[in-house]
């Protein structure tokens, strides 16, 4: 689920939710639903948290190609 990983909070959650509602064949109570909800949205979180860089990587079209020592 790379693909997730940038996008804001918001979008997150609306598309969890499209994804959730498109698969609920009959109308739920919202606490329900937001119990559907809720573990992707921590999820999340915890996967956002764990996969930030430790250090400042240059953007890729700053960085130089080929192997590295040899010129």
């Amino acid at each position: 689920m790379d693909a997730f990983l940038g996008l804001p909070p918001h979008i997150h959650r609306a598309v969890v939710e499209a994804y959730i509602k498109g698969a609920i064949a009959n109308d739920i109570d919202s606490g329900d639903f937001e119990k559907l909800v809720e573990p992707w949205l921590a999820e999340e979180a915890s996967i956002g948290n764990s996969r930030k860089p430790t250090k400042n990587i240059p953007p890729k079209s700053s960085r130089r190609s080929g192997i590295s020592g040899v010129r």
